[in-house]
C-alpha cells in the first residue's frame, strides 16, 4: 500500500476525512442558506409539509419558529 492509503485506513486519517466531510456538508448548507436567503427556508417549510404533511407536531414546530422571527 501507498503512503496514502496507510493515512486513510488509520484511525487518524479516518478522522480527518469524516471531519472534512462534516466541515463539506455545512459549508454546502451555509452556502445554499446564503444564495437563497428566506427563500430557503420557505423551500425548507414546503419540503417538510410534503414529507409529514400538515402534522401537529410540524404545526407545534412552526408556531415556535415563528415565535423567534
Amino acid at each position: 500500500m501507498t503512503r496514502m492509503e496507510d493515512f486513510f485506513y488509520s484511525t487518524t486519517g479516518r478522522f480527518a476525512v469524516s471531519l472534512a466531510l462534516i466541515a463539506f456538508v455545512f459549508v454546502v448548507i451555509f452556502a445554499w442558506w446564503g444564495m437563497f436567503g428566506e427563500r430557503a427556508s420557505v423551500t425548507f417549510d414546503m419540503l417538510l409539509r410534503r414529507s409529514f404533511g400538515n402534522d401537529p407536531i410540524i404545526m407545534k414546530i412552526e408556531r415556535m419558529m415563528s415565535d423567534f422571527k
